[in-house]
């Protein structure tokens, strides 16, 4: 019988010695997965050997139910750019190449195995996401390297690179949702994450699963050396000039899944440019060209659900960009709002605690509607005082220690208003004679109040206006937060 994540159990808790051995015995109960990974031993067994034919290959493609189909769309898409289109899998190993081609195949296998649990949503969502952003990714900038074997090698090494963390998911999708609670936190990456709780080293995670696997001995050295800093790594020029692909398109990778604005993406691009190994301009056209390949890519693997940022297509357009003075920059700040309530959502539905439902909302205000305060108002447990819990935003702290406000059922305070209504109040007594345009956003609704989230920029121009975008927005958030205290309930 298959492990499934929901029948797995493991905590935080656990040692990284015992956390990669649970791993490695949940691929070998699972005898799916093992079983795609031999199908792409075999092909890359088969592309490696000088005395392989273009029928072996062919057949091998073809016995995997759908698979010629797929890769005949591929190598007529956009991702190849071909003028000529190629009309059978035979042909399409003689254009491509057995090793191209096989490589391609091999990472079908592999992500196949992800669709239904993709589809939930959610932080594994996210990571099949970046296994398959660091493969694209990793494609096109190997397409350039010199040794022979590496520009093929690119699409599988990238595949995997974050198949450990991808299989910890699947397996146990309890360490990977604190992890990322935690990197939320934090402001640091969720794989990252991962490595400080559970004291496994990326390495560690990622060369023990292709070690259980029982994968080719050239992508383990590769990806060994690649988790390495720069200074020491060693090994063979197509090991090395590998390695470093995979390390520049995992720190890629990993700024575009978790995005918030393009000028995270544009800040991952200038530390990889300062190490000198690839260009602005290169990573530019790698994030362009992604926002192409994605899309199509996904498709024929059936996770067309999968999105990047909007921002990610035509690239080139915004990358470093500075906006004119005055200029609007509503689409980013709409993109980042986005991002924030999709986390949001995912939050109540794994039955996250308010307080980090709420954190999540506040970021989502001050950083995608562009609010500067934001200030976390509770009622006593009697109902009959907002007292204040903390802040956020731009602006020098607030002392919200003194915020205490009475309730009473004719009051003219907009936070009071909204307690007590359950809805959004735009109007009425705010709570700083500086702060215009305010809002004050109920948590819970009349006959579940838990407080109050109370929101401004530093403005007296009364003539500032909350538009009907920004209007839609906050009601939004009104409703999310009163699905998390009904949850909670």
């Amino acid at each position: 019988m298959a492990v499934t994540a929901s029948s797995s159990k493991l905590t935080v808790e656990d040692t990284g010695a015992k956390i990669l051995e649970r791993l490695r015995a949940a691929l070998r109960s699972d005898g799916d997965f093992p079983v795609r990974a031999r199908v792409v031993t075999q092909l890359r067994s088969l592309a490696n050997s000088p005395n392989t034919k273009i029928d072996q290959i062919s057949d091998l493609i073809l016995r995997e139910p759908s698979l010629g189909t797929r890769v005949l769309h591929l190598v007529n898409s956009a991702y190849y750019q071909r003028t000529v289109p190629i009309l059978t899998v035979k042909q399409g190993v003689m254009q491509i190449g057995m090793r191209s081609l096989s490589d391609l195949c091999a990472g079908f296998v592999l992500m196949q195995k992800f669709v239904p649990a993709a589809q939930r949503g959610g932080v594994f969502a996210d990571s099949v996401k970046r296994t398959i952003v660091t493969a694209l990714v990793s494609n096109r900038l190997a397409a350039d390297c010199k040794s022979e074997g590496v520009s093929e090698r690119g699409y599988l090494a990238g595949t995997f690179f974050n198949l450990g963390y991808l299989l910890l998911a699947y397996y146990f999708p309890q360490v990977f949702e604190a992890a990322s609670k935690r990197a939320a936190t934090r402001n640091t990456s969720t794989t990252k994450s991962i490595s400080e709780i559970l004291g496994i080293s990326s390495w560690e995670l990622s060369v023990a699963i292709v070690d259980a696997l029982k994968i080719p001995d050239f992508y383990r050295e590769v990806l060994l050396e690649s988790h390495k800093p720069r200074e020491k790594r060693n090994g063979d020029r197509a090991v090395l000039e590998l390695a470093e692909v995979l390390a520049e398109a995992g720190r890629l990778s990993d700024s575009i899944v978790e995005a918030r604005r393009k000028e995270d993406v544009e800040a991952a691009i200038d530390e990889i440019v300062s190490r000198g190994r690839f260009s602005k301009e290169k990573l530019v056209e790698a994030v362009d060209q992604l926002g192409i390949t994605f899309e199509q890519h996904c498709a024929l693997i059936e996770l067309g659900f999968l999105a990047l940022p909007p921002f990610i297509k035509e690239f080139s357009k915004i990358a470093f960009r500075t906006p004119e003075p005055g200029e609007v920059t509503r689409e980013e700040s709409q993109l980042v709002f986005a991002r924030y309530t999709a986390d949001i959502r995912a939050a109540i539905e794994s039955e996250s605690p308010l307080s980090s439902v709420l954190m999540l909302a506040m970021e989502a205000i001050t950083l995608g509607l562009n609010f500067e305060r934001a200030v976390l108002l509770y009622s006593d447990s009697d109902e009959t005082r907002l007292m204040g819990r903390l802040s956020a935003g731009k602006e020098p702290p607030i002392d919200v220690p003194s915020l205490d406000i009475p309730i009473y059922d004719d009051s003219d305070s907009a936070p009071v208003k909204a307690f007590l209504s359950g809805r959004v109040q735009l109007f009425g007594d705010g709570l700083f004679a500086d702060g215009w345009p305010f809002a004050a956003i109920p948590i819970g609704n009349e006959e579940r109040p838990k407080g109050v989230l109370y929101v401004d920029s530093v403005s007296t121009d009364k003539s500032l206006p909350i538009d009907d975008v920004t209007r839609a927005s906050l009601i939004l958030i009104a409703e999310l937060l009163d699905q998390s205290v009904a949850s909670w309930e």
